[in-house]
């Protein structure tokens, strides 16, 4: 995805103190003892005496069946571990105020030892996580995380996550409907106009086929598509450039797909109705979509189609990656954070407990929700045996990939998505008077407004909602 990444995710690193750590595993079962400067050993993370971890993870909240691998990996964990014991918290709010609970907690001096979490700069900013610096570099297994999620993090002089799951965006195809049309399947490395010479030669209103499901995320990766020097919502590292050519662009190849009805989101209500669906995730399984835009934690959703679908997955326009991983980390209260550490490694990065969550999964059938946290060759040859097609092609580029900047950059959520702007707009025939970001994009792709009128001030707001919560969570690691 971004094939000169490396040195704008420097740049993003430099420009937030992120201290760029680079090391990647080889693939080899090795450790390259030479990475981070440090003679790598191997640490014991057990104890002689009892110690009582609890942990806090939306995906171990509840006994059903979703949660049953998570449960089995604690408990294999504390077989090993005889003098740990992992208490999983149920009394946290998993749906709606995951947060709000952890800083009920937190108020009362009773954070969890260790703690999930999707947006990191705001758990940095409330003070809630350690820093493992003094740890995590000098485990032999922290070089085989892919260097791209490994560098993000870092903040200030400080390592305070490890990453607990990866999630990868793209495309999905249905193939059978390529062959029908005889158009040749997309591949791997496929451009962005072969990808939309596809979705309009598949798109059959009078058989109700349609190209693909949606283009509302599109403007996150088209930027750096069309400008390697961009990233997400062409963010540079530094600024955001929502006035930039590129970005405008993007927001006019979404606005040409959707003004086609190429897309399910293109569709006006009444249009819809013909599929009965809830949303375009039911329009797949009828088998009248040829593509569709989505994360790898949906692959369920495609594997149950497999009996009358053949279907793969060929990443995004260009070998680009796009990927959003989960992170976990140690709370500044633990008062045994190497414990804690091990804990977490076995669930996340670890060889070992990498493999035993692979055994899981083939010997019970479950869904391995996250791609590898390790590079290490046996995993990934293990993991790979049984996945989705396409997948393993796609991870082979995991190292150009682009990092979903919500779980790390300072105040994104704000500055692309839920921040007011005070501009007032007419977007679906209905008027508003203080739009989102959020709003004036949906509003832009949808042709109701024209994006040029309004970059400039989008991207005075963006830079500076996002100026203010680096500057916040600055002041919060004492920069």
């Amino acid at each position: 995805m971004m094939r000169k990444f490396l040195s704008i995710l420097l740049s993003v690193m430099l420009m937030f103190c992120f201290a760029f750590a680079a090391g990647c595993g080889n693939g080899d079962d090795g450790a390259d003892t030479e990475d981070h400067g440090d003679a790598v050993t191997e640490i014991n993370y057990d104890t002689d005496e009892p110690v009582t971890l609890q942990y806090a993870a939306w995906n171990v909240s509840t006994e059903d069946d979703d949660t049953v691998m998570e449960r089995e990996m604690i408990a294999q964990y504390e077989a090993d571990h005889p003098n740990v014991t992992i208490e999983v918290l149920e009394n946290i709010d998993y749906d709606e105020g995951y947060m709000d609970s952890l800083r009920n907690l937190a108020a009362a001096g009773d954070l969890p030892d260790i703690v999930m979490c999707s947006v990191v700069p705001d758990m940095l900013t409330e003070g809630y996580f350690a820093d493992i610096n003094e740890i995590a570099p000098k485990d032999p297994e922290w070089t085989d995380i892919p260097k791209s999620i490994e560098a993000a993090t870092h903040f200030g002089d400080g390592i305070y996550m490890v990453p607990s799951a990866l999630f990868m965006c793209g495309v999905f195809t249905n193939d059978d409907l390529f062959d029908a049309a005889n158009v040749d399947q997309l591949q791997p490395g496929y451009s962005w106009d072969e990808m939309l010479a596809a979705i309009k030669k598949l798109t059959n209103p009078s058989k109700h086929i349609l190209g693909i499901n949606e283009v509302t995320y599109f403007p996150d990766w088209i930027p750096n598509y069309l400008n390697e020097g961009l990233g997400q919502f062409s963010y540079d590292g530094e600024n955001f450039h929502l006035d930039s050519p590129d970005f405008i662009q993007a927001i006019k190849m979404c606005n040409e797909i959707r003004k086609g009805k190429y897309s399910y989101d293109s569709l006006t209500a009444d249009e819809q109705k013909y599929y009965k669906a809830e949303g375009w995730w039911d329009v797949w399984p009828q088998g009248k979509m040829a593509m569709v835009y989505d994360w790898s934690w949906s692959i369920p959703d495609f594997e149950g189609t497999a009996d009358t679908i053949n279907s793969r997955f060929i990443g995004m326009p260009g070998n680009q990656n796009f990927v959003c991983p989960d992170y976990v980390g140690i709370s500044a209260n633990c008062e045994y954070p190497e414990v804690a550490f091990g804990f977490i490694k076995w669930m996340t990065f670890g060889k070992e407990g990498a493999l035993n969550r692979i055994n899981l999964r083939d010997d019970n059938d479950y869904f391995l929700e996250s791609l590898p946290l390790s590079t290490n060759g046996e995993v990934t040859s293990a993991y790979f045996a049984n996945a989705f097609p396409g997948m393993e092609d796609a991870y082979a580029e995991i190292d150009n990939s682009i990092i979903e900047g919500e779980t790390w950059i300072p105040g994104w959520v704000n500055a692309l998505y839920d921040g007011q702007t005070g501009l007032s707009i007419t977007s679906g025939g209905n008027k508003i008077a203080n739009a989102t970001m959020r709003d004036l994009m949906w509003a832009a792709m949808s042709g109701d407004i024209n994006i040029s009128d309004y970059a400039d001030q989008m991207n005075t707001f963006a830079n500076g909602t996002a100026a203010k919560a680096k500057a916040n969570l600055n002041s919060a690691l004492g920069h």
